[in-house]
């Protein structure tokens, strides 16, 4: 009877067996789909941020060994201090990749901001304002990540472009979304005339936003500042309620 049974259930055993591996393929190509688009963000900002920084630093050493004679030693004492700037510059770029790429080790997100927003307001003299609202909630590691990186990028266009003297972010952790406002009040432009390529990166930080289901809005027009609003769900663990903090 048992041996009948297993006969007659065989076609359903094998329709489980397939589709079982059929999900894992799936799963695997997945994996494998972020870590290549992963791998593309990582080699952009590096392109981007580092690249600048170390051509610059090869250039000089190669006139400082090669045009030893012609350069004076008040050149010389130049030339070494902004080295040293830039390869200051390019050690915090790569920490900041690796705090993007590894944001869990740090508890709270607000503290990456913090963290960040004082670095970037030092050295391009705007102050920022980080307001939190609402108790955190846990996170998984690639919104955390995401919206690190989409925190950086907006701080580095008001930095390049803005003339800002005052950046403003709230963090808002009501209800089933996350909102995070970026704002400041620098000289704006015309959203119609962006380049987002080149200029904003837009579309690095559209692709970003979309694979965390999250939204993203900017508003700016000239001598009014901008303001970059971003609304990702929230997803708690199973067995937690809202007023769960990670502490």
């Amino acid at each position: 009877e048992m041996v009948e049974i297993f006969e007659s259930i065989q076609p359903e055993i094998a329709l489980a067996l397939k589709a079982a591996w059929e999900h894992q393929k799936l799963a695997e190509m997945r994996i494998t789909e972020t870590a290549i688009a992963e791998r593309h963000l990582i080699s952009d900002f590096l392109h981007d941020n580092l690249s600048q920084n170390l051509a610059y630093i090869i250039l000089k050493l190669e006139q400082l060994t090669s045009e030893t004679e012609q350069i004076t030693d008040s050149q010389k004492e130049d030339d070494l201090h902004n080295m040293k700037v830039a390869a200051r510059e390019s050690y915090k770029l790569v920490r900041g990749l690796l705090e993007s790429i590894r944001p869990e080790t740090t508890p709270r997100l607000v503290n990456l901001f913090i963290e960040h927003g004082n670095k970037v307001s030092k050295r391009s003299h705007f102050e920022t304002r980080i307001e939190e609202k609402g108790d955190e909630l846990p996170i998984s590691p690639d919104i955390k990540r995401t919206l690190f990186y989409l925190f950086q990028e907006t701080l580095s266009n008001v930095e390049k472009h803005a003339k800002a003297k005052n950046v403003n972010v709230i963090v808002d952790w009501g209800g089933d979304n996350l909102h995070v406002t970026i704002s400041d009040d620098g000289v704006g432009f015309n959203p119609q005339n962006l380049n987002g390529t080149n200029h904003f990166g837009l579309d690095i930080m559209r692709e970003r936003i979309q694979k965390i289901n999250g939204q993203l809005d900017i508003q700016s027009c000239a001598d009014t500042g901008t303001e970059v609003s971003i609304c990702v769900p929230i997803e708690l663990p199973q067995n937690e309620g809202p007023n769960v903090s990670p502490g």
